[in-house]
């Protein structure tokens, strides 16, 4: 899609939690007059989500994109701006530690697309391909060329010439494929569990290439470009934890980048289209929409009417297909399907699910009572944001999301931008 309102080229619309959405349309176009420039010269409407529409000219900007950290919340708005909500260290708006209870701008930042966020620190993707990180930095996980005794409580910006197509954190470091033809990956911080790879302040590249995305968070797997299948070749590599069992096979610490055997249901192969880890388990969905999880399963959170743990992929109980986003929270999962439902399983010690009924868990798909026409999903830790077509976003759950005065909520609540 080119015209004349793209003003750069290599503009990047917002990524949603799922990197694969064959069954929605993005568009671009003439920014609206009334609306704010980002401050890096794209127009504003360049960052118009997929299946968001324009809400009224009053707001001047408005979330396109939601990311969740432990207990805080962060929209990537309409104008490249991100704003946060929620409780936690280094939230990006120069407090060192703050419960914010309403959206609050993070400083020093603009331009932005998608976010990367782990437990420790958050990365952020600008349209030009730059990044900038806020949080701990004491492994060189923010990529500023140093090694922060003091976290950074505002952004800093990633050293260095390469520019990113996309990025992904885990505790103490941080990972991008370039945009350069060779599309390599370039790790910064403490040591991904690559051979040969130095601890370093600043990104360095890394011996994998041909990468189309690297997944996360929580873990490390990279879709290789596959001239022979359409998904791709998935490569794995770090250190061994409980997501040895995601790997299928692939056991103990990796320190080269391993084929993965491919998943599967049964004799049915599985072709990832993403992978998203919380605390325990891991879910993926394929290039059709198909929800399938493995892992522990102590609160339902595989989906399948089971709290028994399955080290091999399993299908969620009625199968959950037409899948358009997904994410994984500490022991809950919730997915979005392509007509705009949301469906949440697992733990509802916090009422994280927005199921009203008083249930410690569900174990199977259940659509959140209320709330339609959903294009992305946010899970927390106990708490879970949404955001709808019409540019709303709605969060329920535990009281450490920011919202609705801290009070938890059983059912959707409106955030107030």
């Amino acid at each position: 899609m080119a015209g004349a309102a793209m003003r750069n080229p290599n503009h990047r619309l917002p990524s949603l939690a799922l990197g694969l959405l064959s069954s929605t349309v993005a568009c671009v176009g003439a920014a609206p007059d009334d609306l704010d420039d980002p401050g890096d010269g794209a127009q504003a409407s360049a960052l118009t989500a997929i299946g968001i529409v324009r809400p009224p000219v009053a707001l001047r900007a408005w979330p396109v994109h939601l990311a969740a950290r432990g207990g805080a919340f962060y929209a990537v708005m309409s104008d490249g701006s991100v704003r946060v909500w929620g409780s936690g260290p280094n939230l990006g708006d120069g407090a060192v530690s703050a419960t914010l209870t309403a959206p609050t701008r993070v400083a020093n930042l603009d331009g932005v697309v998608s976010l990367a966020p782990a437990p420790d620190h958050v990365c952020a993707l600008r349209s030009d391909g730059a990044a900038r990180c806020w949080g701990e930095g004491w492994t060189g996980q923010l990529g500023n060329g140093t090694y922060l005794v003091a976290n950074a409580a505002t952004p800093v910006a990633v050293q260095g010439a390469v520019r990113f197509a996309s990025l992904t954190s885990i505790d103490n470091t941080t990972c991008g494929v370039s945009r350069d033809a060779d599309k390599r990956v370039y790790c910064w911080g403490a040591n991904p569990g690559l051979a040969g790879f130095v601890p370093s302040a600043v990104p360095t590249g890394t011996a994998l290439t041909g990468t189309e995305r690297v997944f996360g968070p929580g873990l490390f797997i990279a879709r290789i470009a596959n001239p022979y299948s359409g998904a791709g070749l998935l490569m794995t590599w770090g250190p061994g934890d409980f997501l040895n069992v995601t790997r299928r096979g692939v056991t103990g610490a990796v320190a080269t980048p391993t084929s993965m055997p491919q998943w599967t249901v049964g004799s049915t192969p599985y072709p990832l289209a993403d992978v998203q880890a919380g605390a325990s388990h891991a879910c993926a969905v394929d290039t059709t929409g198909w929800v399938a999880c493995l892992g522990g399963n102590a609160h339902g959170e595989l989906g399948n009417w089971s709290t028994v743990a399955s080290a091999a992929p399993t299908g969620t109980s009625p199968p959950f297909t037409q899948a358009a986003s997904i994410s994984v929270g500490l022991w809950h999962t919730c997915a979005v399907r392509r007509d705009g439902v949301l469906y949440c399983w697992g733990s509802n010690q916090k009422g994280q699910l927005g199921d009203p009924r008083n249930m410690n868990y569900i174990a199977a798909p259940n659509a959140v009572p209320g709330l339609a026409g959903v294009v992305e999903v946010a899970a927390g830790d106990d708490r879970t944001c949404a955001l709808r077509s019409d540019s709303t976003v709605w969060c329920w759950g535990g009281a450490n999301g920011g919202s609705a005065g801290l009070l938890p909520a059983l059912s959707p609540v409106r955030v107030a931008f």
